[in-house]
């Protein structure tokens, strides 16, 4: 194994180099389409590797960063007339942005690789009424207070309590899976399904999918082997869902949106009937050719899922205009744990609002900010560097404990937080909100429900 790791390693390093050399030498279309092509044939055999050292969270990183910054840019290279009129167009933008992007990976696959390959034990856990009691009560809390947060998502308390206490009910829904026989793991997916189904209250398109993702993930756990023909299945037919699904799921958003919201004066509740009335199907199938349909939709994912294009806008335009943040992010991820209650002039979390609106000219939303681009921002390429290899550290870390000493809350933990820890599109403060938080809720909730593991064998 340590061989093979040697040799990738050795891929790594030639394909990474010689990619940000064309990207820079060559900062054009042609030169961003090589870049991101070389980059991909190093993508796929880190995937391997982690593949066979599993490592499901450093995996999951590498997969959304291909699409984010790899596929991205090959699809601009090939046409760049599928850039947004507001995104940045200039080649020499795309190519830094992909630069930064590039690196922060590039290092965040050192880091993953120091932690070496995890031993996964058999285990069986043991659990009284208690645990029972306690889940059952969260559950049927979780699913109420996710009804709630997504229905009436425009009032500061519901997208903040009550989203919080939503995740705390699919964490406990996810460890009764883990723990389920076969009778009862029936009634817990179809809880699960009901959970995610309500995601369309609020017309945010990924809250009915991420939550499927983190129970394809939850089962990875609970097999201890990752099965290739099994995860690509089961991946590709979310993805596909998803692709299919998205004209809808956009029309539902339009409807649904907190600006029709505000506009409207009505909640989304209500707006939901509104749904299926307003959805025109036949303006997702010009000519009524599915093929066409199909393909736009998969442009329209990846630029929904692109970090090239933000990633310019914040790396260039925001360097311009604000300088470096000089270690706001890393304040920003101590202070968001005080209350606004407590501390009602705490500023915004982030700089997804003020990049959104570098880009669109108004504050009705916050850009995604992918956590390299976060870490370039505060500090530059040196920030951006030992940042990452940090974040790599971290993130395998995770996934190593959570492996070789399986409970029931832990992968439950890991299978919640996988999913935003490897989109990482909210940048630094969030990153370490999702692991701080639902790390603590986890550790508590399996010390006061008392659950034993005891190992069976190898």
């Amino acid at each position: 194994m340590k061989n093979n790791i040697k040799v990738a390693l050795f891929f790594l390093f030639v394909c990474v180099g010689f990619s940000l050399s064309i990207c820079n030498i060559f900062s054009s279309y042609n030169g961003l389409l090589w870049a991101s092509g070389l980059s991909l044939v190093s993508a796929i055999i880190i995937f391997v590797v982690f593949f066979k050292m599993n490592k499901l969270l450093p995996l999951f990183f590498s997969l959304l960063f291909s699409i984010g910054y790899l596929i991205r840019g090959v699809i601009v290279g090939l046409n760049p007339s599928l850039l947004d009129d507001l995104c940045p167009k200039a080649p020499d933008e795309l190519c830094f942005s992909f630069t930064v992007g590039l690196i922060g990976w590039f290092m965040f696959v050192l880091g993953a690789l120091i932690t070496g390959r995890p031993k996964r034990l058999e285990c069986k856990y043991t659990y009284g009424k208690k645990y029972i009691i306690i889940t059952n009560c969260l559950i049927i809390v979780g699913l109420f207070s996710r009804a709630v947060h997504q229905a009436y998502s425009n009032s500061s308390f519901s997208s903040t309590f009550l989203g919080q206490l939503s995740t705390i009910g699919f964490i406990c829904m996810l460890s009764r899976l883990v723990v389920a026989r076969k009778e009862e793991a029936k009634y817990i997916w179809a809880i699960i399904f009901i959970y995610s189904g309500l995601g369309l209250l609020s017309g945010q398109r990924a809250a009915c999918f991420l939550p499927i993702i983190a129970v394809i993930i939850c089962s990875i756990l609970i097999e201890g082997q990752f099965k290739p023909k099994k995860l690509i299945l089961n991946l590709g037919t979310v993805i596909l869902l998803f692709v299919v699904s998205y004209p809808f799921l956009t029309q539902v958003k339009l409807v649904m949106s907190k600006q029709r919201v505000d506009a409207v004066g009505k909640e989304r509740v209500t707006l939901a009937q509104d749904v299926m009335t307003s959805i025109e199907m036949k303006q997702d199938m010009p000519d009524g050719n599915v093929l066409t349909a199909f393909s736009s939709s998969i442009l329209a994912v990846s630029k929904r899922m692109s970090h090239l294009e933000i990633g310019a806008v914040s790396v260039i335009r925001g360097v311009e205009r604000w300088g470096f943040l000089g270690g706001r992010s890393f304040y920003h991820s101590l202070i968001q744990f005080i209350p606004r209650k407590i501390w009602k002039n705490k500023p915004f979390i982030g700089f997804g609002e003020e990049v959104y609106y570098l880009q669109y000219g108004n504050r009705f939303g916050a850009a995604t900010v992918p956590i390299a681009v976060d870490f370039f921002m505060n500090f530059g390429f040196v920030s951006l560097i030992i940042g990452m290899a940090v974040v790599g550290y971290i993130y395998s870390l995770l996934n190593n404990i959570v492996i070789e000493k399986p409970s029931p809350f832990g992968i439950a933990y890991l299978s919640v937080i996988a999913f935003d820890l490897a989109y990482s599109g909210r940048g630094i403060p969030w990153s370490v909100f999702v692991i701080a938080s639902y790390g603590m809720v986890c550790y508590f909730l399996a010390r006061i429900c008392k659950i034993r593991t005891q190992s069976v064998g190898m």
